[in-house]
């Protein structure tokens, strides 16, 4: 009776038990609560079992858990750093992700054409302005002082298909004293009273006639010459280009020694006149 109630007693435990695996295949799962063995011999049932070492602990120092722990979890990866706003081609703030689609191409610069003296045929520089000293009148023998005015200008038109200011500015004087006698001068002349000189002094462009008569003179001007097209870049041109001829007529007298009252313009047959 003893046999028949212990064996139903461990039939119960076998029965709750169930799943606990033989003597021999203890595994890491059942090592938690030690390896256990149950056996039934027909007439009682027999349950032994034995854990030599603590769940976890190690004899020799070395971690011997065969239990299996999940790998710890990846760590995230870092977010990608914000985009710096930059400007576009047209001045917008904008994310480089945002602007790579509208992105204006880089214009391309405009290449100006080489400019010759001989294309500014077309822009004709302003004449002198020709006075003399005395007015209108020359002495035999004496100093004439003719004098040309010019300054820098500018002209706008349109060279080589391009919009052009062209930029003028004198450099030499051509006087022709109309009795054969020219002289290149890189100044105007200057009139006596800004000299501070008396009538009669020989300037760098005065003349000295050696006869009475009425005689033309002519001046024309040499300019140097600079472009600009559309851009800020003044471009010189290799050169001059000469101005038209502005003309002075003057009246060579001889002078004598009497004494008058008026000068050859107020009295032409005056003496000396």
């Amino acid at each position: 009776m003893r046999h028949v109630i212990l064996a139903l007693a461990f039939s119960v435990v076998a029965l709750t038990v169930g799943a606990t695996p033989s003597a021999g295949t203890c595994t890491s799962i059942h090592a938690i609560d030690g390896c256990s063995s149950i056996s039934n011999t027909g007439t009682q049932v027999d349950i032994s079992g034995n854990q030599s070492t603590a769940p976890g602990k190690a004899t020799d120092g070395a971690s011997t858990s065969n239990i299996v722990r999940p790998a710890p979890p990846a760590p995230k990866p870092k977010p990608a750093p914000k985009p710096e706003p930059t400007l576009d081609p047209t001045g917008t703030v904008c994310f480089a992700q945002q602007c790579s689609a509208g992105v204006a191409p880089t214009p391309q610069p405009v290449v100006y054409p080489e400019v010759a003296v001989a294309d500014l045929v077309s822009f004709r520089p302003h004449a002198a302005a020709v006075s003399g000293e005395p007015t209108g009148v020359g002495v035999v023998g004496m100093p004439t002082n003719i004098l040309a005015a010019a300054s820098t200008h500018d002209l706008r038109g349109e060279l080589l298909g391009y919009p052009v200011l062209v930029r003028f500015v004198p450099q030499a004087y051509i006087f022709d004293f109309g009795d054969g006698t020219t002289i290149t001068s890189v100044t105007g002349g200057t009139s006596w009273a800004a000299l501070r000189q008396a009538e009669f002094t020989p300037t760098a462009t005065s003349h000295n006639y050696g006869a009475r008569g009425n005689y033309r003179v002519t001046i024309s001007v040499r300019y140097g010459a600079s472009v600009l097209f559309d851009d800020t870049l003044w471009r010189q041109v290799n050169g001059q280009v000469r101005s038209a001829v502005a003309g002075y007529d003057v009246r060579v007298v001889t002078a004598s020694t009497a004494l008058v009252d008026k000068t050859c313009i107020e009295r032409p047959r005056g003496p000396g006149c």
